[in-house]
């Protein structure tokens, strides 16, 4: 009787190392994902930020054509957005904008070629080129 009781408490110890080995490799796998998720959820939201500092530079070309001010940051909801205008001439020019997540710094870029045409109500803004290469900032 007592040999029968030592094989059972030796199968449960069995049974419960591979339960604790299946819940440890659930909680790395769950950890991963989650990892993952917010990882992609910060270079989401540099992604927007890049592409509002696109749309704002874009606005600004259509409204006043080649801005005065040749580098614009502003920050909004821990998102910092860098647009900055090279090469203008009132025939066109570069438009790069950098979206930053501030809290994981994760950085997302945008890359406009334009062309500017004078309009009734200010200018036709043309884009010939998108791209996405890192830059840095002047």
């Amino acid at each position: 009787m007592g040999s029968r009781r030592g094989a059972v408490n030796v199968l449960l110890l069995f049974l419960m190392m591979g339960l604790t080995a299946v819940a440890g490799a659930l909680l790395a796998i769950t950890v991963r994902s989650l990892t993952a998720v917010c990882s992609y959820e910060n270079g989401l939201c540099a992604v927007y930020a890049a592409e509002s500092g696109a749309q704002y530079g874009l606005s600004l070309l259509e409204r006043e054509g080649v801005p005065q001010n040749q580098v614009i940051e502003f920050s909004e909801e821990g998102r910092t957005c860098h647009v900055e205008f090279r090469d203008c001439d009132e025939g066109g020019g570069i438009l790069i904008s950098r979206g930053t997540h501030v809290a994981s710094g994760a950085e997302r870029f945008i890359r406009l070629e334009y062309e500017l045409r004078p309009g009734e109500t200010g200018y036709a803004v043309i884009v010939n080129k998108i791209g996405a290469s890192p830059w840095k900032a002047r």
